[in-house]
Protein backbone atom coordinates (compact mmCIF):
# COMPACT_ATOMS: atom_id res chain seq x y z
CA UNK A 1 0.00 0.00 0.00
CA UNK A 2 2.87 2.18 0.71
CA UNK A 3 4.87 2.01 -2.31
CA UNK A 4 1.32 2.35 -4.09
CA UNK A 5 1.10 6.17 -2.75
CA UNK A 6 4.80 6.52 -3.15
CA UNK A 7 4.82 5.56 -6.89
CA UNK A 8 5.11 8.19 -9.43
CA UNK A 9 3.83 8.28 -13.09
CA UNK A 10 7.36 7.81 -15.34
CA UNK A 11 8.68 11.44 -15.93
CA UNK A 12 7.17 12.98 -13.07
CA UNK A 13 9.33 15.85 -12.07
CA UNK A 14 11.40 15.88 -8.88
CA UNK A 15 9.44 18.12 -6.45
CA UNK A 16 6.28 16.16 -7.16
CA UNK A 17 7.54 13.30 -6.19
CA UNK A 18 9.25 14.83 -3.23
CA UNK A 19 5.40 16.47 -2.15
CA UNK A 20 4.23 13.02 -2.78
CA UNK A 21 6.33 11.07 -0.65
CA UNK A 22 6.42 14.28 1.75
CA UNK A 23 3.08 13.68 1.51
CA UNK A 24 2.86 10.12 2.54
CA UNK A 25 5.20 10.38 5.17
CA UNK A 26 2.83 13.40 6.94
CA UNK A 27 0.12 11.25 7.19
CA UNK A 28 2.16 8.36 8.05
CA UNK A 29 3.73 10.09 11.06
CA UNK A 30 -0.03 11.03 12.91
CA UNK A 31 -0.74 12.77 15.99
CA UNK A 32 3.28 13.20 16.52
CA UNK A 33 3.69 15.43 13.47
CA UNK A 34 6.56 15.22 10.94
CA UNK A 35 9.66 17.26 11.84
CA UNK A 36 10.18 19.49 8.69
CA UNK A 37 13.91 18.99 9.51
CA UNK A 38 12.71 15.55 8.01
CA UNK A 39 11.83 17.02 4.50
CA UNK A 40 15.50 16.85 3.63
CA UNK A 41 16.79 13.71 5.58
CA UNK A 42 14.08 11.60 5.00
CA UNK A 43 12.78 12.95 1.90
CA UNK A 44 15.53 14.56 0.13
CA UNK A 45 14.54 17.95 -0.32
CA UNK A 46 17.41 20.93 -0.99
CA UNK A 47 17.71 22.81 2.19
CA UNK A 48 16.98 25.76 0.37
CA UNK A 49 13.76 24.34 -1.24
CA UNK A 50 12.25 23.21 2.40
CA UNK A 51 10.23 26.27 2.54
CA UNK A 52 8.82 26.31 -0.95
CA UNK A 53 7.83 22.11 -0.24
CA UNK A 54 6.49 23.47 3.04
CA UNK A 55 4.22 25.87 1.69
CA UNK A 56 3.20 23.57 -1.82
CA UNK A 57 1.87 20.81 0.86
CA UNK A 58 0.03 23.33 2.75
CA UNK A 59 -1.38 24.70 -0.65
CA UNK A 60 -2.41 20.78 -1.69
CA UNK A 61 -3.88 20.42 1.69
CA UNK A 62 -1.69 17.73 2.42
CA UNK A 63 -0.10 19.32 5.52
CA UNK A 64 0.16 22.30 8.11
CA UNK A 65 2.77 23.39 9.55
CA UNK A 66 2.61 24.11 13.21
CA UNK A 67 5.81 25.44 14.59
CA UNK A 68 8.61 22.95 12.90
CA UNK A 69 6.01 19.76 12.98
CA UNK A 70 4.10 19.22 9.81
CA UNK A 71 1.06 17.44 10.51
CA UNK A 72 -1.73 16.29 8.45
CA UNK A 73 -5.27 17.96 8.10
CA UNK A 74 -6.95 15.05 8.91
CA UNK A 75 -5.48 14.32 12.29
CA UNK A 76 -6.42 18.29 13.24
CA UNK A 77 -9.91 17.47 11.85
CA UNK A 78 -10.21 14.55 13.76
CA UNK A 79 -9.45 16.17 16.93
CA UNK A 80 -11.57 19.35 16.40
CA UNK A 81 -14.04 16.71 16.34
CA UNK A 82 -13.23 14.36 18.87
CA UNK A 83 -12.63 17.57 21.14
CA UNK A 84 -16.49 19.29 20.52
CA UNK A 85 -18.02 15.52 20.90
CA UNK A 86 -15.61 15.26 24.17
CA UNK A 87 -17.52 18.78 25.18
CA UNK A 88 -20.57 17.66 24.13
CA UNK A 89 -20.79 14.77 26.66
CA UNK A 90 -19.08 16.11 29.33
CA UNK A 91 -21.83 19.71 29.70
CA UNK A 92 -24.73 16.68 29.12
CA UNK A 93 -23.17 14.85 32.08
CA UNK A 94 -22.12 17.93 34.04
CA UNK A 95 -24.07 20.39 33.62
CA UNK A 96 -22.79 22.95 36.44
CA UNK A 97 -19.72 22.30 35.29
CA UNK A 98 -17.48 25.15 33.45
CA UNK A 99 -15.93 22.70 31.27
CA UNK A 100 -13.41 19.75 31.18
CA UNK A 101 -9.99 20.51 32.16
CA UNK A 102 -7.55 21.55 29.21
CA UNK A 103 -5.14 18.73 30.34
CA UNK A 104 -7.22 16.31 31.10
CA UNK A 105 -8.87 16.79 27.32
CA UNK A 106 -5.03 16.64 26.15
CA UNK A 107 -4.42 13.77 27.81
CA UNK A 108 -7.87 11.88 27.06
CA UNK A 109 -8.05 12.79 23.53
CA UNK A 110 -4.42 13.01 22.32
CA UNK A 111 -1.61 11.84 25.00
CA UNK A 112 0.44 10.64 22.59
CA UNK A 113 0.45 13.14 19.85
CA UNK A 114 2.64 16.46 19.84
CA UNK A 115 1.19 18.80 22.25
CA UNK A 116 1.61 22.37 19.80
CA UNK A 117 -1.17 19.91 17.62
CA UNK A 118 -3.42 19.54 20.44
CA UNK A 119 -3.02 23.76 20.95
CA UNK A 120 -3.96 24.10 17.37
CA UNK A 121 -6.82 22.00 16.97
CA UNK A 122 -7.79 23.83 20.01
CA UNK A 123 -6.83 27.31 18.83
CA UNK A 124 -8.64 26.81 15.71
CA UNK A 125 -12.08 25.28 17.36
CA UNK A 126 -11.62 29.10 19.44
CA UNK A 127 -11.17 30.92 16.50
CA UNK A 128 -14.27 29.95 14.79
CA UNK A 129 -16.02 30.69 18.12
CA UNK A 130 -17.32 27.07 18.85
CA UNK A 131 -15.54 26.85 21.69
CA UNK A 132 -14.01 29.33 24.84
CA UNK A 133 -10.24 27.70 25.68
CA UNK A 134 -8.46 28.80 28.89
CA UNK A 135 -7.65 26.50 32.17
CA UNK A 136 -10.77 24.77 31.40
CA UNK A 137 -12.32 24.09 27.99
CA UNK A 138 -16.14 24.61 27.10
CA UNK A 139 -18.52 24.45 23.85
CA UNK A 140 -19.67 28.34 23.70
CA UNK A 141 -22.47 28.01 23.70
CA UNK A 142 -22.64 26.14 27.17
CA UNK A 143 -23.77 28.32 30.08
CA UNK A 144 -24.17 27.31 33.88
CA UNK A 145 -27.44 26.64 34.66
CA UNK A 146 -28.72 26.04 38.11
CA UNK A 147 -31.77 23.25 37.98
CA UNK A 148 -35.19 25.33 39.27
CA UNK A 149 -34.58 23.93 42.65
CA UNK A 150 -31.52 25.10 42.92
CA UNK A 151 -32.14 29.30 41.55
CA UNK A 152 -35.02 29.17 44.07
CA UNK A 153 -32.38 28.34 46.68
CA UNK A 154 -29.96 31.31 45.45
CA UNK A 155 -32.70 33.78 45.30
CA UNK A 156 -34.10 32.90 48.44
CA UNK A 157 -30.28 33.09 50.40
CA UNK A 158 -29.38 36.42 48.32
CA UNK A 159 -32.60 37.76 49.69
CA UNK A 160 -31.73 36.51 53.40
CA UNK A 161 -28.25 38.44 53.02
CA UNK A 162 -29.42 41.01 51.58
CA UNK A 163 -32.07 41.60 55.10
CA UNK A 164 -29.35 40.85 56.87
CA UNK A 165 -27.12 43.40 55.09
CA UNK A 166 -29.99 46.23 55.16
CA UNK A 167 -31.39 45.16 58.85
CA UNK A 168 -27.95 46.38 60.24
CA UNK A 169 -25.65 43.56 60.08
CA UNK A 170 -25.03 40.76 62.50
CA UNK A 171 -27.68 40.62 65.24
CA UNK A 172 -26.34 38.06 67.16
CA UNK A 173 -25.86 40.04 70.21
CA UNK A 174 -27.76 43.15 71.39
CA UNK A 175 -25.50 45.77 72.62
CA UNK A 176 -26.81 48.02 75.82
CA UNK A 177 -28.12 51.51 74.79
Amino acid sequence: ERCRRLDVEPGTGLAEAELRAAGVMVGEAGRAGLPVTALVSRVGVAPNQVKATVQALEARGMAIEIGRLLASRRVVDDLQAALVATLTAHHRSEPLAEGLAREEARTRLFARGAPSIFDRALDNLAASRAIVARERIALATHHVELPPEGEQARVTLDLLYRDGATAGGDKSGDSAD
